[in-house]
């Protein structure tokens, strides 16, 4: 089922996170960053099969009922929308911002959308996940993506919580100022 692989790709990226805590105690290890890195590869790819698994329509579940033509179109391009903003938000933002203001690789970045809330990736994961329950509605379906969610606001409350506040210099200072999840309406000046 693919939620097991769902599942252990949550656990594949809570391991990299404690892992690089670890190296971070130990100094920095280059071989292990490069462990941590294929970690969270593999961990990205396993999470993304639940939800390529109800994009492909492979549940043998009956489904509750379909969209018509208009709506569903609709709804797969707020998806579409859903995953790009996703992938801009948790892969290219922060090193965009990195490269174009020369913060370095291991400091805080607190600009762009991670100045209204410091996970804002979360949402683009539920705006996706729901578009795709809503347009492939079966019980499997719907109960996978909401294992998935909840594991992502599971995962990225252990990132806030015990690994950024250590990985991060001044997360604590950010952390004030920067809301956890509801995004704020004006953005925060950043340092």
């Amino acid at each position: 089922m693919p939620i097991i692989v769902g599942i252990s790709g949550f656990l594949l990226l809570f391991l990299a996170d404690a892992l690089d805590v670890l190296t971070l105690n130990r100094g920095g290890d280059k071989r292990m960053h490069k462990i941590t890195a294929s970690l969270r590869i593999v961990g990205y790819s396993a999470v993304s099969i639940p939800l390529l698994w109800v994009v492909l329509n492979l549940s043998t579940q009956t489904q509750w009922f379909s969209w018509p033509g208009l709506a569903r179109v609709a709804l797969w391009m707020f998806a579409a929308f859903s995953l790009g903003m996703l992938l801009w938000t948790v892969f290219f933002e922060i090193r965009t911002i990195r490269k174009k203001k020369g913060i370095p690789e291991d400091a805080l970045v607190s600009e762009g959308s991670y100045s209204r809330c410091r996970h804002p990736g979360f949402w683009w994961f539920v705006a996706l996940a729901l578009c795709l329950g809503v347009l492939e509605p079966s019980d499997d379906n719907v109960l996978m993506l909401f294992l998935m969610i909840l594991l992502d606001l599971i995962l990225i409350w252990v990132q806030d919580v015990i690994f950024f506040p250590k990985l991060f210099a001044g997360y604590s200072g950010y952390k004030k100022a920067v809301p956890f999840l509801i995004p704020r309406r004006w953005r925060h000046k950043s340092r």
